[in-house]
């Protein structure tokens, strides 16, 4: 009887997936977010972690792996997605230490082996061409349609990113005519 517990207990403990634990810790946490961050989060564990270490059983996982991982993210020059990457495995571990799966979060400590985020100045781009590559470019990337529709009226209008993410509708004048306007 002990042996064929011992059996099952190592069958579902190998069931027990990073991926499959992750797709849980969303499924729970997402109704807290927004729905587009929601996707944003899981679509980076999709394209991040899972291929790497999502068919590992959880309790497994150690820190090497995982540092490894974020190495990966860190390699292509995405130093800030490999911390938020680290914080969502992190929470992953938390969740499944909550239902029991998991004993501890090997991802906690992790941080401070990532490489800083470099905090500079951002050159103000100052010519048109200049101007029109970069927003070219950033509707290339993973930008989503409201995403491009905010980026080409930042570079209309020229105003501050809070600018824009604070308006409101009343702001804004004859939309449909000659001459609209914005009045901040």
């Amino acid at each position: 009887v002990v042996r064929k517990l011992k059996v099952g207990d190592a069958i579902e403990n190998s069931r027990r997936t990073f991926e499959r634990v992750a797709r849980d810790w969303h499924a729970n946490t997402k109704s807290k977010w927004d729905v587009v961050h929601a996707l944003d989060v899981l679509r980076s564990l999709e394209r991040d972690v899972f291929p790497a270490i999502g068919s590992l059983p959880i309790a497994e996982l150690a820190p090497p792996l995982i540092l490894a991982v974020l190495r990966d993210i860190e390699a292509r020059g995405s130093i800030e997605t490999a911390k938020r990457v680290r914080q969502r495995i992190s929470a992953t571990f938390v969740y499944g230490m909550a239902e029991g799966i998991v004993k501890s979060d090997p991802a906690e400590k992790l941080g401070a082996a990532l490489k800083p985020i470099r905090k500079g100045r951002h050159p103000a781009i100052t010519e048109l061409g200049a101007l029109r590559d970069m927003i070219l470019a950033a509707e290339k990337d993973y930008a989503r349609p409201i995403t491009r529709l905010a980026l080409r009226f930042l570079a209309l209008t020229a105003v501050r990113p809070n600018e824009l993410r604070g308006s409101r509708w009343s702001e804004f004048e004859d939309l449909d005519g000659n001459y609209p306007l914005w009045r901040i």
